[in-house]
């Protein structure tokens, strides 16, 4: 079958893009065409053998993602692409890409699957990005509902979708066994835990703080580190200033974004790692970690119940309920015998989301939407 993934750039570390490059190298190991459309200048790689183009040669996405003098030439070169490559399939994880791969399917008869990610919901958030929030919910929406077949990330965003009239099946998000690796537990520091995310209110880095302030006397030898874009200004300085308060700077430490190949040495090496989020539809880090044979603590919000297994490869807490957060942190910084259950869970656990795994439902969906309303290509 030949396959096409637009993608908006190929860029690694990010969830949705490393996703879709995953499938692609999967297909293309299982003997499919694969070709990849980079809407800007691609700065990751694939397997050899999969023909990667770009509409334009430059990174600078907000420049000429949505600027009205853009889309003559996108139209141009996208259309070039897609009459080269003549895909039977053509894969999209974006509204802007289902909106230019939807100009062109009447003319060359391929079917769009679109992959639906979920938006981040717009009241964490205030002014223009509220509002643009808002917009690419709407024009998603719009979206999903032209194209020929939609996956969700998670049985968490079917409820939005269906309340839309919109069908779709669950594909999770995969893990790439490569880069993530379990290594035995007693090569971890097993007071460590570990936060890699944003510094941003839903994200809930200052939940999670507070939560280990509550149990740090009873587990003196713990400490965290925190590692992530630093969205929020306001945020962070909130964030330092309850640190400071209950001094615990030689304990938690606050670090910028960290380099993506440090990511799984990092996950393989510490004890725990927490995440604070409030608004999830799946949370790739947390798969991650446990595909690196560490245990999780996490609010049970939105999709992160369907990644990590409470009580067999981590703990979950109601969502904001710090009291409990706090009490899982000291339970699997005390009691080890629980915790080499949940290290040992983890294995068995994330074999389910190994690419290699995932990508024969992939094709078996791939095969039924090529077929329906009769042979394409």
């Amino acid at each position: 079958m030949k396959i096409l993934f637009f993608l908006n750039i190929m860029r690694k570390g990010a969830g949705m893009i490393n996703r879709e490059m995953c499938f692609a190298n999967e297909l293309h190991r299982n003997g499919h065409k694969v070709s990849i459309l980079s809407y800007f200048k691609p700065t990751s790689k694939v397997d050899e053998g999969i023909s990667v183009s770009c509409v334009y040669p430059t990174k600078y996405i907000d420049k000429l993602y949505n600027h009205f003098l853009s889309f003559p030439y996108a139209f141009i070169k996208i259309f070039i692409v897609l009459l080269v490559m003549r895909p039977k399939i053509v894969i999209v994880d974006l509204p802007m890409e289902a909106y230019w791969a939807c100009k062109f399917r009447g003319l060359l008869g391929y079917k769009i699957v679109f992959t639906y990610h979920g938006v981040a919901n717009e009241e964490f958030y205030s002014g223009e990005v509220a509002e643009s929030l808002s917009r690419l919910r709407k024009f998603g929406h719009d979206m999903l509902k032209k194209v020929d077949k939609v996956f969700v990330v998670s049985d968490f965003l079917k409820d939005e979708l269906e309340a839309l009239g919109v069908s779709c099946s669950t594909l999770y998000n995969g893990v790439d066994c490569e880069r993530f690796k379990i290594k035995d537990s007693s090569f971890k520091d097993k007071d460590k835990l570990l936060f890699i995310g944003r510094f941003t209110e839903y994200k809930g880095a200052l939940n999670l703080i507070k939560s280990f302030a509550k149990i740090a006397d009873q587990a003196p030898n713990a400490s965290m580190d925190m590692y992530g874009y630093q969205e929020s200004e306001d945020y962070l300085a909130e964030i330092r200033k309850f640190i400071a308060d209950h001094k615990l700077e030689k304990r938690i430490n606050i670090a910028g974004e960290i380099d993506q190949v440090k990511v799984s040495s990092l996950m393989q090496e510490c004890g725990i790692f927490v995440n604070g989020s409030i608004d999830e539809t799946f949370c790739m880090p947390l798969l991650e970690a446990q595909a690196s044979g560490t245990p999780c603590i996490a609010f049970a919000a939105g999709g992160i119940p369907e990644v990590v297994a409470d009580e067999k490869t981590g703990l979950l807490a109601e969502p904001d309920n710090i009291e409990q957060m706090s009490k899982n942190m000291l339970k699997l910084l005390t009691d080890s015998d629980f915790y080499e259950s949940l290290c040992e869970g983890t294995a068995k656990h994330v074999e389910s989301f190994y690419y290699q795994n995932l990508v024969k439902k992939l094709v078996t969906e791939l095969d039924g939407c090529a077929m329906q309303g009769g042979s394409v290509g």
